[in-house]
């Protein structure tokens, strides 16, 4: 599935305009699964317990079945980049001062979509 600009912007208009903003949560993965999924899970738990209008969109929820990304990383990639089109803003997680490779990836997605509002936050 190749990716485009003008489905993207399209899909981005679909979105109704109500009281749940939608937040899509890059988070590190491969370096070590276990430990960033009960991360993710604790990010995600925390923003709806403090912030009820905002609903985390997590890609390491959506595919949490997997141990490795390994031979499934270009599609999920592609999964990634269609959320950060649904949602209204890109949170990313950065630990030891670095975004990981696909966070990379997602981060100059967002900026490129030019709609984006894109908030870095610094893990523990």
């Amino acid at each position: 599935m190749k990716l485009d600009m003008r489905m993207l912007t399209k899909l981005q208009k679909i979105k109704k305009d109500d009281d749940i903003k939608l937040v899509f949560i890059s988070h590190p993965f491969s370096d070590d699964p276990k430990k960033n999924r009960k991360l993710v899970d604790k990010i995600c738990k925390d923003i709806t317990n403090k912030h009820p209008d905002i609903l985390p969109i997590s890609p390491l929820h959506l595919f949490g079945f997997l141990e490795k990304d390994g031979k499934y990383r270009d599609k999920i990639m592609e999964v990634c980049y269609l959320l950060i089109a649904l949602t209204d803003e890109t949170w990313i997680y950065i630990y030891d001062q670095s975004k990981t490779a696909g966070q990379v990836l997602e981060n100059n997605f967002a900026i490129n979509l030019g709609t984006k509002n894109v908030k870095y936050i610094r893990g523990d």
